[in-house]
């Protein structure tokens, strides 16, 4: 019995893979979000069961703003926080932002959750596994940079940046409300997050913290990551995930923020090897 039960659980876990994402988009104003999230399967029956008032986060899905945004007329402070739902009724979500990490199964102080204004939707198609997004928002969020989350038929939008207000001349409008441009992986070694000397700053510091050990320019168990030819998802997932590739790394997806991850690889493209 109990190998068959091992044989089940092997294959259950082919059927359902859970892979590490990251979402990169420069919001309105210049900020850049940035999500990392595994796309579990949508399993809804946490979510129909939990109670009213309930902050609801399968895995835990981080976003990390690298500088402060302005969203349905709050102020977001930079930094890392945690994704979730909150469970306002039966049929009655909205999308909520906790300004730490959780441990697994722990319940966040809702006092210090920042509510999105959000819209909730159980007819936009369904979802097996649950899939996270930033893009620009449609009808009464028409202009806004939108944090999306569809997890079985639970759709969810929250506003997350309220966009530039337009201006105008003579009563013409000069420029229109600019919406999230994603930014491409390929071309993040040009974001200005890249070369902001605070943030290569506390990337050398956690690279001296977690990374020297191994990675020391000249040797170390692992190879050198300055003048690195990963690009920033390849980079993203070795650090966050752990690699068998050559050497055995382990994730440290527990151990560092995205933000921090982001903050090493902008310390390691900014110069070719370790003073």
């Amino acid at each position: 019995m109990s190998i068959k039960f091992a044989i089940l659980s092997f294959l259950v876990a082919l059927a359902h893979p859970h892979f590490h994402k990251t979402i990169m988009a420069k919001l309105p104003g210049g900020a850049e979000a940035t999500i990392a999230y595994n796309t579990t399967p949508a399993n809804l029956g946490r979510a129909e069961s939990a109670a009213v008032g309930t902050f609801v986060t399968p895995r835990r899905p981080k976003l990390s703003l690298s500088a402060d945004v302005v969203a349905g007329g709050v102020t977001i402070p930079a930094g890392t926080y945690t994704i979730g739902v909150i469970k306002k009724g039966a049929n009655d979500w909205t999308m909520g932002l906790y300004k730490d990490a959780l441990a697994r199964g722990a319940e966040p102080d809702l006092s210090q959750v920042i509510n999105l204004d959000s819209s909730y939707a159980s007819n936009e198609g369904s979802a097996e596994h649950m899939l996270i997004d930033v893009t620009p928002g449609s009808g009464k969020f028409e202009g806004k940079a939108v944090l999306t989350l569809h997890f079985g038929r639970m759709f969810l939008e929250g506003v997350i940046s309220d966009g530039v207000k337009e201006s105008t001349e003579d009563g013409e409008p000069v420029a229109g409300l600019s919406p999230p441009q994603p930014i491409s992986t390929s071309k993040m070694q040009e974001s200005p997050f890249l070369r902001n000397a605070e943030v290569i700053k506390r990337g050398e510091q956690v690279y001296r913290a977690r990374c020297v050990g191994c990675h020391l320019a000249g040797g170390g168990t692992g190879p050198n990551l300055f003048g690195t030819t990963q690009d920033p998802s390849q980079f993203f997932e070795a650090v966050a995930a752990g690699t068998d590739e050559g050497t055995t790394m382990p994730a440290f997806d527990s151990l560092l923020t995205p933000e921090q991850i982001w903050e090493v690889y902008a310390f390691v493209v900014s110069r070719d090897g370790l003073e």
